[in-house]
């Protein structure tokens, strides 16, 4: 199992707490308010919280025992990098896979290689090639999502499109939301699509929260 063991400053001391909520919890001006957080974050701190989260991933990771496909993602506008993990998981001989979009919805494809089996696609992110197998939506996956914003109810706040909400209300699986401690929020506005996060991931912590476990779904 990987480890990582450089110390991560505390990012709630350089930005602070965002206690105030947009009038009728816009969503639009919470997504500029958090893209805006994120973005400012000085790289060298930005990679050490990273470190710090990989670190969390691994430990869930080993939680959940061998068996368990892994769904990573291709980060973007300074998401919470994975990308080494999945690699070192690889190597470990776990199975991997990441999103691909098909029209309005989305699917996990597994790969074996980071390097060979992604090519550019969408909105800045790279997806598997079609020759990658899709991930069978019957036994355990563990999806490790991104997201603008989180609470600690698990409530998530994406870039509006609901690839990962669809997914997951028709797949089920275990997830995990990625974020940096200054984008989680007291208070995330969700509707009835929005599937909420098992687990919430910061570089200060690995919660569990109160949402439910999603079944898993027959093919």
């Amino acid at each position: 199992m990987v480890k990582y063991s450089q110390p991560c400053p505390a990012l709630r001391y350089i930005f602070p707490v965002m206690n105030t909520r947009p009038a009728n919890d816009d969503k639009k001006i919470l997504r500029a308010l958090l893209l805006q957080r994120r973005m400012a974050i000085p790289p060298e701190i930005r990679l050490a919280a990273d470190q710090a989260i990989r670190e969390h991933c691994a430990a869930l990771i080993e939680s959940l025992g061998a068996q368990t496909a892994l769904g990573f993602y291709w980060p973007i506008k300074n998401e919470p990098d994975l990308l080494p993990l999945a690699r070192a998981m690889r190597q470990e001989g776990r199975t991997i896979a990441f999103p691909a979009l098909c029209g309005d919805d989305m699917v996990l494809r597994i790969i074996e290689d980071i390097e060979h089996d992604l090519m550019p696609a969408r909105f800045g992110i790279a997806e598997p090639k079609d020759h990658c197998p899709a991930l069978t939506e019957i036994g355990e996956r563990l999806l490790f999502i991104p997201g603008l914003g989180f609470d600690a109810a698990g409530n998530r706040l994406g870039y509006g499109k609901g690839y990962f909400d669809r997914y997951l209300a028709r797949a089920g699986g275990l997830s995990a939301g990625i974020t940096y401690e200054v984008c989680i929020l007291p208070h995330i506005p969700s509707g009835e699509k929005d599937q909420p996060m098992r687990w919430l991931i910061s570089e200060e912590r690995c919660l569990e929260t109160a949402a439910p476990r999603q079944n898993h779904a027959p093919l």
